[in-house]
Formats: structure tokens, sequence, C-alpha cells
């Protein structure tokens, strides 16, 4: 064989031997490393993205290949016996019910909440939600494998309801792979896998419904939501919404009572944008100050504007970069930090995404007229002051024995109060307390202390405090409803000590 015919042979054989390759590696699934070294550089979990070209699944393949990432989420909460029993948050009651946390004086209870979660990386790192494990004495995760642990809570963001957790398993988990939300859309096919009511990896399917849900519960905001018809219950909440790459699109997180086919997702995105944060333990939130509405075309004509683009002005709280910048009642915001304000989720989501200390440019239309001011965000103070303020408010409230929730319309109606009425509800009332002495029952309305109109929990808290603070008994009045519906008002004095 001369040399000619060598060279010729051994090039179709380096040939053969790449494509070989080539095929092996594709049929392995590699991926590009630099994400995993660029996460593991600023100590974030490695987790891994979907790309373009992975190929559809079946239902079938689906579970297979994510069923081993999902996890199953028990957090137990010890509610002291020596303590009346706290008053439930708003999300709390949203997700758990207003009886939640009741219990008899005296006796210390468990209370267990259920919930599912994602293995994102191999060492163990789980999304899940805030609501899922929120001040858990503790927390233990049950793997597809049957195998438990406990787990540590790493981060938790309550405003977005995303927490994320850490077991040590001394060996490498499955891991899900994270796919792009930003690039879902309505009408495509989805799966749900968790543990509803204690059933195991339950996978039901159904389709994209909508996106960039808005929903509330009184005092808490959801924003952007993935909307499905694929069946949520309780128990889903920190579980996998899947497209049909086997990639993680969302967190299943809620649903709405009393109706069928209505679940929500936490879009995957928002949970990878802030992971970092989390990994730190705190989620920091930019701050403007302003009560932003929705620019109606009522609204539009009325003010002259040429268009409803933009986020009218309905209020400026003092003290807040909003009034510091000259904002004020009436304006338009159309721009903020360069990006344009088509509506008040708009802005909601991009003032929340501005690191605290950025100074930001605001176009706004005030009289007809374009102008530009500058302001300075701070740090979003809501959540850290209603901690601390629900926390203290539950200790003067302990002294008096008696729990209270904001008197809403739906609250009203459900008690046979007017739905304007005023006050705030009594929720539980302590036996052999005070305000148990003094003929204070669940389900009587506080609308006065010492003669001052109550009509908020905050007020009525600042009240008692200051009524404590210079005497022990205080002056309540109060409506209750009797059997027959009548409606009731009395003068009671509680006498504390």
């Amino acid at each position: 064989m001369n040399r000619g015919r060598i060279y010729l042979l051994a090039s179709l054989v380096g040939v053969v031997c790449f494509l070989i390759g080539m095929i092996i590696a594709g049929s392995l699934e590699m991926t590009t490393p630099s994400l995993a070294l660029k996460e593991r550089e600023e100590g974030l979990p490695v987790y891994q993205e979907g790309v373009e070209e992975n190929p559809p699944l079946n239902f079938a393949d689906i579970v297979d290949k994510v069923n081993p990432a999902v996890v199953n989420i028990t957090s137990v909460i010890v509610v002291k016996g020596e303590s009346m029993g706290r008053r439930p948050t708003p999300l709390e009651e949203f997700f758990f019910g207003p009886d939640f946390f009741r219990q008899r004086p005296g006796e210390d209870i468990a209370r267990k909440v259920a919930g599912s979660g994602i293995v994102i990386s191999k060492d163990g790192y789980i999304l899940t939600n805030h609501h899922v494990v929120r001040n858990a004495d503790q927390v233990k995760v049950k793997l597809s494998d049957d195998s438990e642990f406990k787990a540590k809570l790493i981060g938790s963001d309550q405003l977005r309801d995303i927490a994320l957790i850490k077991i040590d398993a001394e060996k490498d988990l499955p891991a899900a792979v994270l796919g792009d939300s930003d690039k879902v859309r309505v009408g495509e096919w989805v799966m749900a896998i968790g543990n509803p009511v204690a059933l195991d990896h339950t996978a039901t399917v159904g389709v994209i419904s909508a996106k960039g849900r808005t929903l509330g519960a009184e005092n808490v905001a959801f924003f952007n939501y993935l909307q499905t018809d694929a069946a949520i219950n309780e128990g889903n909440s920190g579980g996998p919404l899947i497209n049909l790459k086997g990639e993680v699109i969302g967190i299943n997180t809620l649903i709405v009572a009393m109706r069928e086919n209505l679940g929500f997702a936490i879009p995957i995105n928002m949970a990878k944008k802030i992971l970092p944060d989390l990994m730190k333990g705190k989620v920091t939130y930019g701050y403007l100050g302003i009560t932003p509405q929705e620019l109606t075309p009522e609204l539009a004509e009325m003010m002259k504007l040429p268009s409803t683009e933009g986020t009218l002005v309905g209020d400026v709280q003092e003290g807040t970069p909003a009034k510091e910048a000259g904002l004020q009642k009436g304006d338009v915001i159309t721009e903020f930090d360069g990006k344009k304000v088509d509506s008040r989720n708009a802005l909601y989501n991009i003032v929340a995404e501005t690191p605290p200390g950025k100074k930001v440019k605001l176009k706004i239309i005030r009289q007809g007229k374009v102008q530009e001011l500058t302001a300075t965000i701070t740090e979003r103070p809501e959540l850290q002051e209603a901690e601390a303020e629900r926390e203290g408010g539950e200790e003067i409230e302990g002294k008096i024995g008696i729990s209270v929730e904001n008197l809403t319309s739906r609250l009203a109606r459900r008690y046979g109060y007017p739905e304007d009425m005023k006050g705030v509800l009594v929720v539980q009332v302590q036996p052999l307390s005070p305000a148990a002495d003094a003929g204070i029952s669940r389900g009587d309305v506080i609308r006065e202390i010492n003669q001052v109109a109550v009509e908020s929990v905050r007020q009525y808290r600042s009240l008692l405090r200051d009524a404590l603070s210079q005497g022990d008994v205080v002056l309540f009045y109060i409506s209750s409803v009797d059997s027959f519906g009548n409606m009731t008002s009395r003068y009671v004095a509680v006498t504390v000590g």
C-alpha cells in the first residue's frame, strides 16, 4: 500500500471516529458547560437549563424524566399552649383557612403543612413556595425513593412566595431541567406533578390558559402568574409545572377556592432571577412610595391624555423616594429608568426589580406636559415593618386575650353585619382572659376603643397600646349579631391585670 493511500485511509478513519463521537455525545444529551461553571463561580446551585433543540416528549416520558426530581415536603409548626395562639397572616389564611392556628389554651399543638418541591441541583437544593415552609420549626423532605431528610431553609421571599431549601442526601440527586417561562405560549400543553392531599407524585395535564395574571388576597399581591387548567390541589404547592420538553416552566402555587380548572404557577424565570438573593437568605425589592392606578380610557379622556399608556399616580406617601423626587397625585408615569411603563403591574415589577440606592429617571405627564424627574430608590419597607408590627401586636392582644382581623365586606356579610360597617372582627377569645370575662365573643366587631373609632387592625393595635399605657381599664364599643340576625351594640369595660 503506497503512502497516499495510507494518508487517505487515516483521514477517513479520523472522520468516522469524529462522527461517532458526535452521535454518542448527542445521545447523552451533553450540554454546554459554560452555564454550570458560571453558576459555580458565583456560589449558586448548579442547575441545568433547557435548550431549543430539545424535542417534545409524550406525557409518559415527561413523568419518567421529571418525577424523580419532585419531592414531598412536610413542614411542622409547633403552636405553644401557654399562648392563646397567634393570628394567621393574610397569606396563611388565604392558603390554609382562618382556623389554621386555633388551639385550646395550655396545649401544645404540632401543625403540619404538606407541599411539594423541585430538586434543581444534584447537591440537594430544592425550590418550593414560601407559604409551604413559613415559620416552620422543622421541614422534612421525602424523595421519590421514599427516603426522608431534614431540610434547611436557605432563603425565602414572602412577596413572590418562593423559598429555597437544601437537604444533605450524601449522594447525587436527580435534578429537573429549568426551562424559559418567557417563551411559554397560551394554549400549549403542560403537566403538573405534586403531592395533592398526600397522594404522592400525582401527574395531571392541561394547557396554559393565560399569562401575566394578577391575583390577590387581602394585603397580599400575586402577579405575573401562569394560569393553567391542569388540576392543582392542596399539597401541589411548590411542585413543578412542566412543558412538553420535560422542562420546569413554573412553580405551582395556588388555586381559586370553590372553582375548577383555575390553577396558577409562578414563572420559573422569576425564581431563577432571585436565586442569588435566596442564597444570601434575603430578597430585597426597590420601593418608590406611590399608589399606582390603571389609566382607563375614561380617565385618559377626562385628563386630556393622548392614550392610556402609563400609570396614574393615585397618591404619594410621605417620606418616600416618590415624594422626595417631586411626584404628585395625578401625574402619569410613562417611563421608569428608561423602560416603558404601559400598566400598573409593569411599573410594580420594574420598581421591585430596581436595586435599592439606584438613581432612576422618571418620565411623567403633568397637566399635559412631559417632565423628567430623578428618584433614588430605597428598599421596600412593608414586609419587614408588617412582620415586626404583627409580632408586637400579638403581644398587646395577648394582654387582652383576643385576636382580630380587618372587617372586610366579605367577612361582614358572613357574620351578618352591614357591608359598610367599620371596625375589626374578633376571631378568637382566650378562655379566662380579660376579654372573656368582660363578655366579648368571637364574631363581635370592635368599633371603638376609649371612644375613638377603629377602622383597621393597625389602628386598633395602636389605640390599644396607648390605652394600656395609660391604665388597666380599656373601654370598648362592641357590636354583636344574635342567632336571629339582630345586631346590638354596647360599651364594655375590660380590666387588665
